[in-house]
């Protein structure tokens, strides 16, 4: 299967009793007698997200299943799912289904927030399934109780476009798609832009993309974002998607700025502006800066699960799913 292939010494007089050894909640002893602090909690642990990689590997298989009609958020309906785009073929590399890609980004997005005493779920846990339905992925948002909803794409654009940006349903529907929302988009922007990663050069204004068209973020009533991690047919996006060292880029920055978003923002105040119970009080300008950015980074960079051990060089085997593929901005989310 593609995603498998692709996360003291001695001394003279009177004898004394020794010291107590230090209890586990004083901190762990060290070779000269000293205790070493108890590192703090994080301040993230308990928080919960959910991560939604889009599309499944079923959906181009079964498409009577994917194009049944769901509510779109704003009174309308839409395709519940679609198959998503694919990189193409070329001397180097095979060609990459953005649903594979999609996968194994938020499995390395999981393990590193994990390791942070993040509570992960997800909205699909394999990638060999159908679905699930738009509306469904954002109704789990509020089923899981998580304090954020992350959906991970990849795009499908004109060539000639490169680059990462960050959706968010605008005008909002309700609190939680407001300033939380925003701001959510705003530190995914912000970290990913401290990886290193190109800002898109042909949609969006500054890495983020205000929209009223996509399903799943105008149903979700928890603070939701969707990154477009880049142009799938843009050539220097495609190589950065299909190798290791590239996918753990995308997945180091989105889950150091839900971490960095997560610092900032209370789960208290979030829930109180989720149940409608208080306005949204977040700041809708960026929440990160450049240290904590950086601090984040260089944390989470210990268990990225599936990134480092996915390869689409040739000397993978051909992936058989199909795609429909549009060039219209943003194609492949729904």
């Amino acid at each position: 299967m593609l995603v498998a292939a692709l996360l003291a010494g001695c001394g003279g007089g009177d004898a004394v009793d020794p010291a107590p050894a230090a209890s586990v909640s004083d901190g762990a002893s060290v070779a000269d007698g000293s205790v070493e602090p108890t590192p703090a909690p994080s301040p993230v642990a308990g928080r919960i997200v959910l991560l939604d990689p889009g599309h499944n590997g079923g959906n181009a298989t079964n498409t009577s299943a994917i194009n049944k009609k769901v509510p779109d958020g704003r009174g309308g309906t839409k395709a519940c799912n679609t198959t998503g785009t694919t990189t193409d073929e070329d001397d180097e590399y095979l060609a990459l289904p953005e649903h594979a890609f999609n996968f194994v980004v938020a499995e390395s997005v999981k393990g590193l927030l994990e390791s942070k005493g993040v509570v992960v779920k997800m909205t699909r846990e394999d990638d060999k399934g159908i679905g699930p339905c738009v509306d469904k992925r954002a109704e789990m948002a509020a089923e899981v109780n998580a304090d954020a909803m992350i959906s991970i794409h990849a795009d499908g654009a004109a060539a000639s476009g490169h680059g990462f940006h960050i959706a968010y349903s605008k005008p909002p529907l309700n609190a939680a798609q407001g300033p939380p929302s925003v701001s959510l988009a705003t530190a995914l922007r912000d970290s990913m832009s401290a990886e290193g990663l190109i800002i898109s050069t042909y949609i969006g204004k500054q890495g983020l993309s205000a929209r009223d068209d996509l399903a799943g973020l105008n149903l979700s009533k928890r603070p939701a974002a969707l990154v477009e991690c880049g142009n799938m047919k843009n050539h220097d996006d495609k190589v950065a998607m299909s190798n290791p060292q590239g996918r753990a880029r995308f997945a180091e920055g989105i889950a150091a700025g839900i971490l960095d978003w997560l610092t900032h923002n209370s789960a208290q105040s979030l829930r109180a502006v989720s149940s409608g119970k208080t306005k949204s009080t977040t700041s809708e300008s960026a929440s990160s800066s450049t240290k904590s950015t950086a601090t984040t980074k260089s944390t989470t960079t210990a268990k990225s699960k599936s990134s480092s051990t996915t390869s689409t060089t040739k000397s993978t085997p051909k992936s058989t799913s199909s795609s429909s593929t549009s060039t219209t901005k943003s194609s492949t989310a729904n």
